[in-house]
């Protein structure tokens, strides 16, 4: 069935993703993996702390998710306007999802968040091993399993982070592109996540390989929520010409590059759903966003990121 959709835009005092819904008269296939129906609503690390985070923030900030405070409220009584405080967390107006980006990993020769963690990389790979399984920081992050587990233990879901960008691996060939995608895959559903960030860096870039075996492999048919940051670049858009599998192997997609710390990047950026909007490209299922948006916030160790 084909159905217009309303621009709608998901703004917090947090780092949020910003999602924008399409107006058009035709149709074009969504992932049928019964995922983000509505489009998907979080938080994500990079803006807060890009490569300094760890396990620790990442459990603090989930604290911080689930946190009630005050939200004044006005309404009219007869003549006067009352105020009354609601308790409300972040959690309670449905961004439930905490996302973990770049720098999880043991980069080779680095060590990850600097700290001295070598790994032991596949020769030409900077964090895959020899038989393509991705190698954790535990200095940084010593149980992803556990991390997951007090997201799930907050009513909360975790999003994980792949194709990284920090010290990108390039599979060199399609046998050793399939064996990395697979582990990946067989470690993000050991690890107990929810959804996935798969980044433009890397040479892991099929996404209906990772989206079949995310179906192949996913426990009791969980659905996954993957996130394609390909940066609007073709031929990683969705293609209403192929089956939905195929032409939308993923629940949103980038239709921007990164945005930058001004406002009128954001309006830039905003401008990049004009070529999806032509075509109803931005469907329950197969979202179109013009990357995360962050307001409120001042960053001390980076001060060109002050954005808002």
């Amino acid at each position: 069935e084909c159905r217009t959709y309303n621009h709608k835009f998901g703004t917090m005092s947090l780092h949020i993703f910003l999602f924008v819904v399409l107006l058009s008269a035709s149709c074009v296939s969504s992932n049928d993996n019964g995922a983000a129906i509505t489009p998907p609503m979080g938080w994500r690390s990079w803006n807060q702390y890009g490569r300094n985070v760890s396990q620790i923030l990442m459990q603090h900030i989930m604290d911080g998710m689930i946190e009630r405070r005050c939200v004044v409220k006005l309404s009219q009584q007869s003549r006067d306007e009352v105020a009354t405080c609601q308790l409300t967390s972040l959690c309670d107006l449905g961004y439930c999802n905490v996302g973990l980006d770049d720098n999880w990993q043991a980069c080779e020769g680095r060590g990850g968040g600097g700290d001295t963690t070598r790994s032991a990389a596949a020769p030409g790979m900077h964090y895959h091993d020899i038989e393509g399984k991705p190698i954790v920081n535990l200095t940084l992050f010593p149980s992803l399993r556990n991390m997951t587990d007090y997201a799930h233990s907050l009513n909360l879901t975790a999003g994980f982070y792949g194709n990284n960008c920090i010290c990108h691996d390039h599979c060199r060939n399609e046998s050793e592109c399939d064996m990395q995608i697979k582990s990946d895959v067989k470690s993000f559903i050991e690890w107990g996540f929810d959804s996935w960030k798969l980044d433009g860096c890397g040479g892991q870039n099929n996404m209906t390989l990772f989206d079949n075996y995310l179906r192949e492999l996913s426990p009791n048919n969980k659905p996954i929520v993957v996130e394609n940051c390909h940066f609007g670049k073709a031929p990683y858009d969705p293609n209403p010409n192929l089956p939905p599998r195929e032409g939308c192997p993923f629940n949103f997609y980038r239709s921007s590059g990164d945005i930058q710390p001004s406002y009128p990047s954001v309006l830039r950026n905003l401008a990049s759903v004009e070529r999806y909007r032509a075509i109803n490209a931005s469907v329950p299922g197969c979202w179109a966003y013009p990357d995360m948006l962050q307001i409120g916030v001042r960053l001390r160790h980076h001060p060109r990121k002050e954005e808002g």
